[in-house]
């Protein structure tokens, strides 16, 4: 189905989300192929204290489309809110296939809970 919806929460400290959409209207796909653009991004001083940590994973049904990359990082100080770009803080952009799961694992490993803000796509082909 498609449309876009934002995100913007926090993950603490050692946690894991198993699907960022689940319970959306965009945790599955409609009748026909979409494409899947997503987008994410964690603030400056998360960031400075994960090195690396906070990380995504993407499935859509059954192919892994991002195997446990790290998040970008934006802005330059703690109040900054501004993300993700359309421009900037693509993550990745995929095809699937009619009513696939689609699966966004987030990671933290780092030592301070998280912010993260994320956008995802879903355009009909």
């Amino acid at each position: 189905m498609a449309g876009v919806r934002r995100f913007e929460a926090s993950l603490a400290i050692g946690a894991t989300l198993e699907n960022l959409l689940t319970g959306t209207f965009l945790e599955r796909l409609g009748p026909r192929p979409e494409m899947v653009s997503i987008y994410g991004v964690i603030p400056f001083f998360a960031a400075a204290a994960n090195n690396g940590t906070f990380t995504v994973e993407v499935r859509l049904g059954n192919v892994i489309v991002i195997d446990r990359a790290a998040v970008p990082q934006v802005g330059t100080a703690a109040t900054d809110t501004s993300g993700p770009d359309r421009d900037k803080h693509l993550l990745t952009r995929a095809v699937g296939a009619p009513f696939d799961l689609v699966q966004i694992r987030l990671f933290n490993g780092s030592t301070v809970a998280v912010p993260y803000r994320f956008l995802v796509e879903a355009t009909p082909l």
